[in-house]
């Protein structure tokens, strides 16, 4: 996986990364496996990469965030958008964009995560598995259980989406669980988390 890193202050990644330890290992990264530290993005070479992690600031100020998401999602990247000013962290448009907190993206977990999977080219609920670790099919069954609620069914195969967006989870669903999984399979799974 080639992965692309883009912040408008790299000194303020470089003391990110030396206080928490990870300078080193970000650095290896680099070398190794063609983990990019840019201050710009290059047109045309836009999409020579897998994975995006770029500062929102970076494309705000720019007036680039909009045409950046949108070519990504277009050609089906994954995009990283971390920023000082948020406190939580999202999964978008289909698991293909996460937003965090600075901190989160630089914090040790994360960083090790994208070099355990670097090499993992794998990325089917990449986002999920980054933030929820083991735990990450736990969204994807709140969701189910929703669905079985607002239907007043009790099987997955039972439901009848509503819409694009409905269908496209519904697929998720049916990709992790399968065609078979009851009411009740749902909430002995979720008693064991």
């Amino acid at each position: 996986m080639k992965i692309l890193v883009v912040d408008e202050r790299p000194q303020r990644q470089e003391n990110v990364l030396r206080e928490s330890g990870m300078l080193e290992l970000f650095e290896s990264m680099r070398k190794t496996k063609n983990l990019t530290n840019s201050t710009n993005l290059e047109e045309g070479k836009l999409l020579d990469y897998d994975l995006y992690a770029i500062h929102r600031s970076y494309l705000a100020s720019n007036n680039m965030l909009d045409k950046v998401k949108k070519e990504l999602q277009q050609n089906n990247k994954h995009l990283i958008l971390f920023s000082g000013g948020t406190d939580t962290s999202s999964i978008s448009n289909y698991g293909m964009v996460v937003d965090m907190s600075s901190k989160t993206f630089y914090s040790e977990r994360i960083l090790s995560f994208l070099k355990e999977n670097v090499e993992n080219s794998d990325m089917e609920y990449f986002f999920y598995k980054m933030l929820y670790g083991n735990d990450w099919k736990t969204t994807f069954l709140l969701k189910l259980r929703y669905l079985l609620w607002k239907y007043g069914v009790k099987d997955i195969d039972a439901i009848l989406p509503e819409s694009a967006d409905e269908e496209r989870t519904l697929d998720e669903l049916t990709d992790i669980f399968g065609d078979t999984i009851d009411i009740e399979e749902v909430e002995k799974r979720i008693k064991e988390l």
